[in-house]
Order: structure tokens, then sequence, then C-alpha cells
């Protein structure tokens, strides 16, 4: 209880509001207390963002997999339920399907890319995407 009226009396109020009015406003200052000695107490935690997409990743292959995800959890319902699991279960396939030789396409037409760039700049895409997969292995000099 007194480290109660102490907290009151460092917020300047009433510890018994009257009014409901008053209660609002011993509120009010208590969450300005408790956030203004949260931001001072605690860092910020910093917004990463979101991490880099495969370099292959394409916004087809985007509308692709959500088109996928959507069709998967069909299938799964209806397999609970056994209303249509089949008609759902090929839809997923096809859309999967599709999926996939969108990915494999993109990755194809890309790694030519990546080939034809390689004879113009070394130490460019091609070599970003290499080290990235090694573990970011520095070349050694000669």
């Amino acid at each position: 209880l007194t480290s109660l009226t102490w907290s009151m009396a460092t917020l300047q109020v009433n510890p018994t509001p009257s009014t409901r009015r008053e209660t609002e406003e011993i509120v009010s200052r208590t969450m300005k207390v408790i956030i203004t000695s949260c931001n001072a107490s605690m860092p910020q935690r910093k917004d990463r963002g979101a991490h880099k997409p495969a370099y292959w990743w394409t916004s087809e292959i985007a509308d692709l997999r959500k088109t996928c995800h959507l069709l998967r959890r069909r299938a799964t319902r209806a397999a609970k339920h056994s209303l249509d699991q089949g008609i759902y279960s090929n839809e997923y396939k096809q859309a999967k399907r599709a999926m996939n030789k969108a990915i494999k396409a993109s990755k194809a037409a890309l790694w030519k890319e990546i080939c034809n760039d390689l004879n113009n700049d070394l130490w460019g895409k091609a070599y970003q995407i290499v080290t990235k997969r090694l573990g970011k292995a520095a070349p050694e000099a000669p």
C-alpha cells in the first residue's frame, strides 16, 4: 500500500478517484509513465526487414505459390470431410507442377544470364551467388 501511495504521489493524482474522468486521467498518466520508462530502459527492436528472396524468385512464382498453398489447404480440408477430395487434390497437384515448372524455367533462364555475365564481370552476380552458397569464403591471393 505504501508503494502504491508513493506511485500515486509521483503521478500527482488522488489515490481514490471520485469520478470516471479522474479514473481515466489516472490510467492515462500511468500508461504514459509505463511507456516512458519502457522506452528508456529497453532498446527498441530494429526492423531488420525481410530476407532477400532467391535470385530466381519472381512475382509470377509468388502468385503461383499463393495459389498452390490455397489449393493445398482446400485439398487438406476436403480430405478431412471427404467432400470432392479428388477434385481438390488434382487441382493442387496441377498448381504445384505449374509452380515447379516456373521455378525451373526461371532458374534456367537466370543461369544462362549469369554465365553470360561471367564473361563480362568476374566479380559480379555469379561470384556473389557462389560465395553465398559456399559460406562467403574469400578468394586466396596468388
